[in-house]
Protein backbone atom coordinates (compact mmCIF):
# COMPACT_ATOMS: atom_id res chain seq x y z
CA UNK A 1 0.00 0.00 0.00
CA UNK A 2 1.58 3.49 -0.94
CA UNK A 3 1.85 6.42 1.51
CA UNK A 4 -0.79 9.24 0.68
CA UNK A 5 2.38 11.28 -0.10
CA UNK A 6 3.12 8.90 -3.21
CA UNK A 7 -0.74 8.64 -3.96
CA UNK A 8 -0.59 12.68 -4.10
CA UNK A 9 2.57 12.16 -6.81
CA UNK A 10 0.47 9.67 -8.45
CA UNK A 11 -2.53 11.98 -9.05
CA UNK A 12 0.12 15.03 -9.60
CA UNK A 13 1.89 13.04 -12.58
CA UNK A 14 -1.24 11.94 -13.89
CA UNK A 15 -2.26 15.58 -14.48
CA UNK A 16 1.42 16.35 -15.61
CA UNK A 17 1.44 19.25 -12.95
CA UNK A 18 4.87 20.78 -10.98
CA UNK A 19 3.97 20.45 -7.54
CA UNK A 20 3.74 24.25 -7.48
CA UNK A 21 0.91 24.27 -10.01
CA UNK A 22 -1.01 21.13 -8.75
CA UNK A 23 -1.24 23.36 -5.13
CA UNK A 24 -2.00 26.46 -6.64
CA UNK A 25 -5.40 24.79 -8.13
CA UNK A 26 -5.56 23.56 -4.95
CA UNK A 27 -5.17 27.11 -2.90
CA UNK A 28 -2.20 25.42 -1.08
CA UNK A 29 1.57 27.00 -1.17
CA UNK A 30 3.33 24.57 -2.99
CA UNK A 31 5.67 24.27 0.68
CA UNK A 32 2.57 23.42 2.18
CA UNK A 33 1.59 20.58 -0.35
CA UNK A 34 5.82 18.99 -0.46
CA UNK A 35 5.33 18.60 3.55
CA UNK A 36 2.05 16.13 2.23
CA UNK A 37 3.48 14.95 -0.61
CA UNK A 38 6.90 13.93 1.37
CA UNK A 39 5.10 12.94 4.35
CA UNK A 40 6.12 15.47 6.44
CA UNK A 41 2.50 16.60 7.79
CA UNK A 42 -0.86 15.27 7.52
CA UNK A 43 -3.15 17.37 5.40
CA UNK A 44 -6.54 18.49 6.95
CA UNK A 45 -10.12 16.95 6.40
CA UNK A 46 -10.66 20.38 3.78
CA UNK A 47 -7.39 19.31 1.63
CA UNK A 48 -9.17 15.45 0.57
CA UNK A 49 -12.54 17.57 -0.76
CA UNK A 50 -10.51 19.97 -2.42
CA UNK A 51 -8.45 17.33 -4.37
CA UNK A 52 -12.01 15.92 -4.78
CA UNK A 53 -13.55 18.87 -6.25
CA UNK A 54 -10.43 19.96 -8.13
CA UNK A 55 -8.89 16.76 -9.22
CA UNK A 56 -11.97 14.36 -8.80
CA UNK A 57 -9.94 12.28 -6.47
CA UNK A 58 -11.65 8.79 -5.37
CA UNK A 59 -11.63 9.70 -1.44
CA UNK A 60 -12.14 5.72 -0.90
CA UNK A 61 -9.34 5.06 -2.87
CA UNK A 62 -6.67 7.99 -1.25
CA UNK A 63 -8.06 7.27 2.14
CA UNK A 64 -8.65 3.51 2.44
CA UNK A 65 -6.60 2.04 -0.69
CA UNK A 66 -10.26 1.25 -2.35
CA UNK A 67 -11.28 1.52 -5.50
CA UNK A 68 -9.75 3.15 -8.65
CA UNK A 69 -7.94 6.38 -8.18
CA UNK A 70 -10.34 8.80 -10.21
CA UNK A 71 -14.11 8.75 -10.41
CA UNK A 72 -16.26 8.45 -13.08
CA UNK A 73 -17.35 11.72 -14.38
CA UNK A 74 -20.89 12.32 -13.66
CA UNK A 75 -23.29 11.49 -16.88
CA UNK A 76 -23.76 15.38 -16.97
CA UNK A 77 -20.45 16.22 -17.25
CA UNK A 78 -19.84 14.03 -20.67
CA UNK A 79 -23.90 14.25 -22.10
CA UNK A 80 -22.71 15.94 -25.16
CA UNK A 81 -19.31 13.97 -26.08
CA UNK A 82 -21.26 10.98 -25.77
CA UNK A 83 -24.63 12.28 -27.38
CA UNK A 84 -22.12 13.07 -30.31
CA UNK A 85 -20.34 10.19 -30.57
CA UNK A 86 -23.53 7.76 -30.65
CA UNK A 87 -25.03 10.14 -33.43
CA UNK A 88 -21.58 9.90 -35.07
CA UNK A 89 -22.15 5.54 -35.01
CA UNK A 90 -25.96 5.70 -36.25
CA UNK A 91 -25.33 7.93 -39.20
CA UNK A 92 -21.81 5.76 -40.23
CA UNK A 93 -24.32 2.98 -40.22
CA UNK A 94 -26.94 4.45 -41.92
CA UNK A 95 -29.53 4.79 -38.96
CA UNK A 96 -30.22 8.30 -38.78
CA UNK A 97 -28.92 11.30 -42.02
Amino acid sequence: MNTLGQKLKDVRMHYNLSADEFARKINLSTRTYNSYEYDERKPPVEFFFNLYNVYDVNLNWIIADDGDMFLMPKFEECEDEFTQKVENILRQKGLIK
